[in-house]
C-alpha cells in the first residue's frame, strides 16, 4: 500500500497555516514544565520504590521522550 502526500495547502487557507506553523511562548512554557514534570515524577516514582524495573521505565521515559524526537530544535 502506497501513502499518498497530501499538502496542507490542498485544505488549510494561508492564514490557517501560518497560524499552525508560528510559535507561541506560552505553549513552550508548558512544554517545559512538562518536560520536569516528568522528570519530577520519574525520581519520585523510584525513591518510593526503588527497584530496577522503576529505574528502567524512568530512563525509558525521560530518556525516550517523544516530544524530542519530533521537534526539529531538539
Amino acid at each position: 500500500m502506497h501513502a499518498t502526500l497530501v499538502k496542507a495547502s490542498d485544505y488549510l487557507t494561508r492564514e490557517q497555516v501560518r497560524r499552525l506553523c508560528g510559535k507561541s511562548d506560552f505553549v513552550g512554557a508548558v512544554l517545559v514544565l512538562h518536560a520536569w514534570a516528568l522528570i519530577a515524577g520519574c525520581m519520585v516514582l523510584f525513591a518510593w520504590w526503588p527497584n530496577p524495573f522503576t529505574f528502567l521505565v524512568g530512563v525509558m521515559v525521560i530518556g525516550g521522550s517523544p516530544a524530542r524526537a519530533r521537534h526539529p530544535d531538539a
